[in-house]
């Protein structure tokens, strides 16, 4: 969140995190995926929250969905597990101004 925070110039309260968007594999291409992106942010700006979500950058097919939707990527983290391997997360925010933020 505080790279979202630093780049959008707002505190984490003005966030709405998409956390998890799954779809079932024989929806996938029918635009299921897009929908249900459209559907989160919408609700996150209807409560004048910056949508903004996190990725794994080995997960190009959602990235291509995000990037395509007019997500912007605003930053990389990284993050040491105890197992000794590394999660590299690209982070996005959906470039539109919520409502009177």
């Amino acid at each position: 969140m505080t790279i979202a925070c630093d780049h959008l110039n707002v505190t984490a309260d003005r966030l709405g995190v998409v956390a998890r968007l799954l779809v079932s594999p024989h929806l996938r291409g029918h635009r299921a995926g897009s929908r249900l992106l459209a559907t989160a942010a919408a609700e996150a700006q209807a409560r004048r929250l910056w949508p903004i979500l996190d990725v794994d950058t080995n997960l190009t097919a959602a990235i291509t969905l995000y990037e395509h939707a007019g997500w912007q990527r605003i930053g990389q983290a990284s993050i040491d597990l105890p197992d000794g391997t590394s999660l590299h997360e690209a982070v996005y925010a959906l470039d539109s101004t919520p409502a009177a933020a």
